[in-house]
This record gives C-alpha cells, structure tokens and sequence, in this order.
C-alpha cells in the first residue's frame, strides 16, 4: 500500500502496534473497494446479460401465442421470419409493439408470403 509523504509522516508517529492495526485497516477497506468493485462490475454484466434474455422472453410469447393458435400449422422457421420482419419493423418504426395485434400481422405476413409456405402449412 503505497503512501503519501504527509500519510508516512503521520504513519512514523504512530506506535508500531497502531502502525500495524492501521495497515490491517487499511487493507481490508483494499479488499472491500475491490469486492464492491467487482459487484458493480458483476451487477452491470448482469444487467447486459438480462437484454437478450428479454428479447429471447418476447420472442417465445409471440412465438408461442401463434403457435396455440395454429397448433403446428407451420414450421418453426415461418415463426422466426416473421418475428425477425416484426421485429425489423418495429426497428424501422413501421410497427409499434403496444397494442398490436400480433395474430393479424402474422396473418398478413403469411398472406404476402404465400409463396414460400408450403401447401400443407397454409391449410390451417
């Protein structure tokens, strides 16, 4: 623990046995910056960590949702493009989630994508 000029000064006049409790002090307030620190450190990853747990949490709602609807009418990959278009749109303000009725766009997504949904999966 690196002091001061003036901190070693105050330090030498000490008595070696206060010397030695103050060292000891000061090491532990070390070690509790550098653990709360590391909590911070810790809590902000957390924090980054939780965005695509949400994304993810939003993208099985509606993904899920649809499914109880069509109950297996379509593959999982129609699913995912759609919400990879929802979500595009709402990127590019086209769409605004609150409020929206996902059932419809889903709908419309499969009506303008006709083409690329297979027979089978647009008996439903």
């Amino acid at each position: 623990m690196e002091l001061s000029a003036q901190q070693q000064q105050r330090m030498d006049k000490l008595s070696t046995d206060d010397q030695l409790k103050l060292k000891a002090i000061m090491q532990m307030m070390a070690k509790e910056k550098d653990a709360i620190e590391k909590d911070a450190r810790k809590a902000k990853g957390m924090m980054e960590d939780d965005e695509p747990r949400m994304v993810n949490s939003l993208k099985n709602l509606i993904i899920n949702a649809l499914k109880k609807v069509h109950q297996g009418a379509y593959r999982d990959d129609i699913y995912d493009s759609f919400y990879t278009e929802l979500m595009q749109n709402v990127d590019a303000g086209r769409v605004e989630l609150d409020g929206l009725d996902v059932e419809d766009e889903f709908d419309n997504f499969i009506s303008v994508n006709r083409d690329n949904v297979s027979l089978q999966e647009m008996l439903d």
